[in-house]
């Protein structure tokens, strides 16, 4: 599950934690540990919800991971995260990760968009929108 974190400081704060658990992600990413790069990016999202350019590469990576083979979470992990969550940033980043680890999935791609709209994303709620779309060309 991604690191929690607290939420103080302001939004430069915020974004300049954000794009720190950004970078070692990609690190993670560049060296192939896959699941690692995913965690990290699933923080950054924590951190910064609107940060569509972690919600952009945790997709690539989790293509990048389901093409060299990489499995699905377990039943129980995902029996675990499909639990009711009632705080929509929490929605979002459960519904990433499951995403990323069941990338074909467009109910969890729905749930992306839902809680981007709910959380008022702007610029998250169009990268969701699109990546919808695309999934459904697909289907």
């Amino acid at each position: 599950m991604a690191v929690a974190l607290s939420s103080d400081g302001g939004d430069d704060t915020r974004r300049q934690r954000a794009r720190l658990f950004f970078e070692r992600a990609q690190v993670g990413a560049r060296t192939g540990n896959l699941d690692f790069a995913i965690e990290y990016f699933l923080s950054a999202i924590d951190i910064d919800p609107d940060f569509v350019e972690a919600h952009q590469s945790l997709r690539e990576v989790s293509l990048q991971r389901k093409a060299a083979g990489g499995q699905s979470l377990g039943m129980f992990e995902t029996m675990k995260l499909r639990r009711p969550v009632v705080d929509d940033k929490a929605k979002l980043v459960r519904d990433e990760k499951l995403l990323a680890y069941e990338p074909g999935n467009i109910d969890y791609a729905n749930a992306i968009l839902a809680a981007a709209q709910a959380m008022d994303l702007a610029e998250t709620r169009v990268w969701a929108a699109a990546l919808v779309e695309r999934m459904r060309g697909e289907h």
